[in-house]
């Protein structure tokens, strides 16, 4: 059976590896805490490492959920302007909400791996749900919106150049 770190194990662990991370000598270090310097040697070989990893993932997951949630505000944003342009009977700009909500969706779903083949990270990062607030049944209802609204286009399209 393994022995246990006693530098893990100790209430001053946390500043030990601030010490440590800082650059400060092991020896030195051993002495402020009152450790034994072989025990902050191997603490520092063995263990450091790995904290400094799980503290480094740590931090680029934060860094994606901030992605997301961008994406998360972007999308609601072209959400609202494609209801405004709706409601005006702006096709022309329903249609450039329509293409920006698309682009948002893609890139989403390109982030966190849910798209195929397109650069996601996969399992890692599949675990966002950028929609896991929204409704199955309301999502579905949105993209046959944007589907008529976008058939809808091309006919308003058509008609301006032939009146043109």
């Amino acid at each position: 059976m393994p022995r246990t770190c006693t530098i893990c194990a100790s209430p001053q662990h946390q500043a030990i590896d601030q010490a440590l991370v800082a650059g400060t000598p092991y020896r030195a270090v051993a002495e402020r805490f009152a450790a034994s310097p072989p025990s902050v040697y191997r603490h520092q070989q063995g263990h450091l490492p790995a904290t400094m990893l799980k503290a480094r993932e740590a931090q680029e997951v934060a860094h994606a959920d901030g992605l997301l949630a961008q994406l998360q505000s972007l999308q609601q944003k072209t959400l609202e302007i494609l209801a405004r342009a709706e409601g005006a009977g702006d096709l022309r700009s329903a249609l450039a909400a329509l293409r920006e909500l698309r682009g948002t969706v893609e890139l989403t779903a390109k982030l966190t791996g849910q798209m195929a083949g397109q650069g996601g990270q996969g399992s890692q990062t599949a675990q966002h749900r950028p929609y896991k607030d929204v409704a199955f049944e309301d999502l579905v209802a949105l993209v046959e919106k944007l589907d008529r609204l976008q058939e809808g286009g091309v006919v308003v399209a058509e008609r301006q150049v032939i009146d043109s």
